[in-house]
C-alpha cells in the first residue's frame, strides 16, 4: 500500500511537469453549402481538424481537435524570483538572458540570477 502511495505522488508530480503551460479554445462551426463544418481559429487563421501549427511569435504549438484548439508551450518560460538587472526573453523559442536596461545586450554570466522559476514545456 505504501508503494502505491509513492507511485500516485510520483504520477501527480510527473503530470504537473508534463502539462506545463497549455490552453484550449473551443472549436467553431459554420454552415457551408448546407453542411455543418467544424474548424479552429488561431490569430484569424482557420484550421481544419488534425491541423498542427507552430507559432514562433508566442512559442506555442497548437493542434486542432474535435473539441477545439489545444495549444502548449514549445519552450520553458523562465523568470527571476528576486530583483535582477537581467531578464529572460525568448528568442527563436530559446531562453536568453538580456540586460533590462538594454535588451539588445546579453546579460554577463555573473549577473544571471540563480534563483529562478520555470513554467511550460
Amino acid at each position: 500500500m505504501k508503494m502505491l502511495g509513492y507511485f500516485l505522488v510520483a504520477m501527480c508530480v510527473g503530470i504537473s511537469f508534463v502539462q506545463g503551460a497549455t490552453y484550449m479554445k473551443a472549436a467553431e462551426t459554420e454552415r457551408v453549402y448546407g453542411r455543418l463544418v467544424s474548424f479552429c481559429t488561431h490569430k484569424g487563421v482557420r484550421l481544419l481538424r488534425k491541423s498542427v501549427i507552430k507559432d514562433y511569435d508566442d512559442c506555442m504549438v497548437c493542434i486542432c481537435t474535435k473539441a477545439g484548439l489545444d495549444c502548449s508551450d514549445m519552450a520553458i518560460r523562465i523568470s527571476a524570483r528576486s530583483e535582477s538587472p537581467c531578464e529572460n526573453v525568448l528568442i527563436g523559442c530559446k531562453n536568453r538572458w538580456v540586460l533590462k536596461a538594454d535588451r539588445s545586450r546579453r546579460c554577463p554570466k555573473k549577473m544571471i540570477p540563480t534563483d529562478v522559476v520555470g513554467v511550460g514545456k
